[in-house]
């Protein structure tokens, strides 16, 4: 199911929305360490569409994304 997403649903989209992201050498891909998004499929799939897939740090915290970094960083930058 999330491989079928992947490839249908973003892939498709990605490139009628922002193909100069999805012509480039490769786009990068992000995701967690589901079992859905390991699986030898994904990895597959994803490897014949292009995409170089970032690995995600064993250091996971449930509480904390990695994306919530920059918003810390800008709020911080505010108060001060």
């Amino acid at each position: 199911m999330y491989c079928q997403q992947l490839v249908i649903i973003m892939h498709k989209q990605l490139f009628a929305e922002q193909p100069s992201l999805v012509n480039r050498k490769g786009p990068i891909f992000l995701h967690d360490n589901a079992r859905p998004h390991v699986s030898q499929f994904t990895i597959r799939e994803t490897h014949e569409l292009g995409y170089e897939t970032l690995k995600h740090p064993t250091y996971y915290s449930p509480d904390l994304s990695l994306t919530d970094f920059h918003f810390f960083h800008s709020l911080y930058n505010f108060v001060r």
